[in-house]
């Protein structure tokens, strides 16, 4: 019943939105209203700036999220406003324009503030991840997560840095294998796959750049924007994957598949281990399963199937988890992973 209101209240959202953005993109790119008048760009910015935040705020964010989450809202709210209502028909609103940026302004300032208090509460979580968690990832969300608190918000920020740590900062730095590391890509095609579509991505910016900065200039800046985030994204992902190993430690098991995906778990909460015999995963698990195994040009079945007794979470991408209750992995040392995980769980099973 829970599910179906969300559902619910997701479609209604949606319809209002839409329902505000089409009727004026209506105004203000057909004939229907022209010329428009000064009254209506004024009520076409009122729904811009104050109906969508309002309904995103009633729909989404209310008793679910803190309001800091309004201020990027309403400044990509403007933003929309600006690509559907005319330049000249905005001309004569400049000192909203100033009104809006000089708000935001304020607020990144007060942000800015707030954080430069915490440095040394943060500094001091930071040291003492180092000794508790093996891979940056882990140890900036364990830094956030005791400063600030475990949310949503806290998680996204963690993983945006962690895109940036391991696409610019982390080149240096080798692969830390022992004993009780497993890597899990040399006989895979991802990094391969990974280095071309980074090659698309940059072949594709280029070209698109020119031809669309001709059309709209503020859109083809945001759009090269976007497809510099993609490349960052993948070069960090391609370091994760080379530096962050699957980790068998003393109590629990730890995958990074990458920057996309970490799970930890516990021994005591390993039910079984066994080889995957079946092609391909099958559908009822899909959504209940972590897939600690690379893509590339073409898919393989995992070599095991780690089952749980209770379900954990996972992590993934801009702050998202989600429960799992299968583990599908494939590891370069197969035989050596097998052996060392059951040995493990059957010591902490005793």
């Amino acid at each position: 019943m829970t599910f179906k209101l969300r559902n619910r209240k997701a479609y209604i959202c949606m319809a209002m939105l839409m329902a505000v953005l089409l009727s004026n993109v209506i105004l203000h790119t057909t004939s229907f209203a022209q010329p428009v008048q000064q009254g209506i760009v004024l009520g076409s910015l009122v729904d811009f700036l104050v109906v969508i935040p309002l309904i995103i705020y009633f729909f989404i964010i209310r008793k679910k999220h803190s309001l800091t989450y309004m201020a990027p809202i309403i400044l990509a709210s403007y933003l929309t406003a600006t690509f559907i209502i005319p330049e000249e028909q905005l001309s004569s609103l400049q000192f909203l324009k100033l009104i809006i940026f000089s708000i935001e302004g304020l607020f990144l300032i007060m942000a800015a503030y707030f954080v430069s208090k915490k440095v040394p509460l943060m500094r001091k979580a930071w040291n003492n991840a180092k000794t508790l968690e093996p891979f940056f990832n882990l140890r900036i969300l364990n830094t956030l997560a005791d400063v600030f608190g475990e949310k949503k918000a806290i998680r996204m920020i963690a993983s945006e840095l962690s895109v940036f740590h391991y696409s610019l900062f982390s080149w240096k730095k080798g692969t830390a294998l022992g004993s009780n590391t497993y890597t899990y890509h040399q006989k895979s095609s991802y990094i391969a796959l990974n280095i071309m579509l980074i090659h698309a991505v940059v072949l594709e910016s280029v070209g698109f750049h020119f031809w669309l900065h001709s059309i709209n200039e503020v859109l083809s800046w945001i759009l090269l924007g976007l497809n510099a985030y993609a490349v960052l994204f993948f070069l960090a992902d391609i370091r994760a994957v080379l530096s962050c190993p699957i980790r068998l430690e003393d109590d629990k098991i730890i995958f990074q598949i990458g920057i996309m995906k970490t799970l930890k778990i516990r021994y005591s909460d390993i039910k079984e281990i066994q080889q995957f015999k079946e092609e391909e995963v099958p559908k009822d698990k899909r959504n209940k399963s972590f897939n600690a195994v690379l893509g590339g040009f073409i898919p393989e079945p995992p070599q095991y199937e780690i089952i749980l007794n209770k379900s954990v979470y996972a992590s993934y991408p801009f702050g998202l988890r989600s429960k799992v209750d299968y583990v599908h992995v494939t590891v370069d040392e197969s035989q050596s992973f097998y052996g060392s995980l059951q040995e493990k769980v059957s010591n902490q099973n005793r």
